[in-house]
């Protein structure tokens, strides 16, 4: 298993993250898998993952307190993976281990063109209802049992449920704070789609739906933006979507809007799909905040020059 850089020294915002714990295995592969065929594995490496932990390594590599809630089993799988978070920087605190269980596993398939992965979710499905949250909620893929308990009070709430956002999504419509749902386009139609627009903007602060290397589509009451993908030299796409949300929350919590939130969180997924491993291999702090510091410079420099190409378009 690839172990998280160490840790960076934490000054910023305080995220309680809570989310899956799982041992990913991911396997590169020469031919795209098809049915009752074998295919040959080019390459083959082991990494800490799940939603909960990857965003939580990526935010505490942006220097932030992290506090994360998750079950891992009482395999070695467990242990090793709630040291190498603690190691990184994350408080593990309030990461449960079930001795009865084991710790969740992920098998993901990086074909050339097509990306799969088969979840068996082990402990993260008996997380037990948890302490009251402090600072910004990221709230990912915990039992829904748990949710209600996590929502109470008005704080920023940064949701990416995926394959549980339609049962999730009238929770958080509830939600006493502002709330900044993301999910992936299959999750938007299946959560009701364009139909449930006009509800969500009006309850929720932003729904932003991502598309990949396409980039994301904020959708607020402002209207919508589309947000494009940032250059990257793609290694392995693996936790790219987790670096996505823990740079939107990140930009957030420091008082970004919306859009101007989502292209930091491109920022960050384009770094994280540079390296095997996902947030877990994240450079070290100080390099990350470069780059970010560097596209936000480019940005701006974009947003300029088309401010500038509209003047001359209208003299």
């Amino acid at each position: 298993m690839t172990a998280a850089t160490p840790r960076t020294r934490t000054t910023g915002e305080l995220f309680t993250v809570v989310g899956g714990v799982n041992t990913d295995t991911i396997l590169h592969t020469a031919t795209e898998p098809q049915d009752d065929g074998t295919v040959e594995v080019l390459e083959r490496t082991g990494a800490i993952g799940g939603h909960g932990a990857n965003t939580a390594l990526a935010l505490a590599r942006l220097g932030h307190r992290v506090r994360l809630v998750a079950a891992v089993g009482g395999d070695q799988a467990g242990e090793e993976a709630t040291a190498s978070l603690r190691a990184a920087g994350v408080d593990t605190g309030d990461v449960v281990r079930v001795r009865a269980a084991q710790t969740g596993q992920a098998v993901v398939v990086n074909g050339p063109r097509t990306r799969h992965m088969m979840l068996w979710r082990g402990a993260n499905d008996l997380l037990p209802a948890p302490d009251p949250v402090r600072g910004t909620l990221l709230l990912l893929d915990p039992p829904l049992p748990t949710v209600p308990a996590l929502l109470a009070g008005p704080r920023l709430v940064v949701a990416n449920p995926g394959g549980r956002t339609a049962g999730m999504l009238p929770m958080l419509c509830a939600a006493p704070g502002p709330v900044v749902l993301v999910c992936n386009r299959t999750e938007f139609e299946q959560a009701g789609g364009a139909a449930r627009l006009p509800e969500l903007v009006r309850t929720l602060t932003a729904v932003v739906v991502t598309e990949g290397e396409r980039g994301c589509l904020v959708l607020d009451a402002a209207g919508s933006t589309a947000v494009p993908a940032r250059p990257a030299t793609a290694v392995d796409p693996t936790g790219a979507g987790d670096a996505f949300t823990a740079g939107l929350a990140a930009a957030l919590a420091g008082g970004a809007r919306a859009v101007r939130a989502a292209g930091a969180g491109a920022a960050l997924a384009a770094l994280a799909v540079e390296v095997h491993g996902g947030p877990a291999a994240l450079p070290a702090a100080t390099e990350v905040r470069r780059r970010l510091d560097a596209d936000r410079s480019r940005e701006h420099r974009n947003t300029e020059s088309r401010s500038l190409e509209k003047e001359s378009a209208w003299s």
